[in-house]
This record gives C-alpha cells, structure tokens and sequence, in this order.
C-alpha cells in the first residue's frame, strides 16, 4: 500500500530556532532510517519551505500512522502531518 504523508510547517510551534533546526535534523534522520528500511518511495521539501511530502510504501495504515507517530517532525508539533492512501493511476516505464 503507498501513503502520501504531507507536512505543514507549524509557525505558531513556540521553537526557537536552534531547537526548530535540531528538531529538524532529528527528522532528517528518521526519515533516511525508514528510507533505509526501503519504506520511503521519494521525499523533499516543498520549493515554498513551507512544508513537505513523504510517500511511503508500507504494509498497512497502521504502520503509515506509526511512522508519523515517530516521526520527531510531527510528535514535536513542529510539523503537521495528514496521511492520505495513494493509488497509483500513470506510471513511466
């Protein structure tokens, strides 16, 4: 199953900003660790730096809501993060 995972930078967070870039960098992290695990189908930022987007692909919507509950981006409420199900329609060969 994939799953987009899409973040939202949260400006009323509280952080300074040392600890918004630590945070960040601990999400960095968590992130190349489920790539690692071969779950993460692409990620990046968006150009706005406003937020981001993971896809993952993973066995259930249980293990999509584990990720994010782990993800230090979003149990710090730095970033907020909604899940969707994704079905792939086009795919280049």
């Amino acid at each position: 199953m994939y799953f987009v995972i899409l973040y939202t930078f949260n400006a009323s967070c509280g952080y300074a900003e040392a600890e918004q870039q630590k945070i960040f960098s601990d999400h960095i992290r968590y992130i190349a660790g489920i790539h690692a695990d071969h779950k993460v189908l692409l990620s990046g930022p968006f150009t706005d730096v406003n937020g981001g987007m993971v896809i993952i692909e993973v066995d259930s919507r249980e293990e999509a809501e584990e990720i994010t509950a782990n993800d230090p981006a979003l149990n710090s409420s730095l970033y907020t993060g909604v899940i969707h199900e994704w079905q792939i329609a086009f795919k280049r060969s």
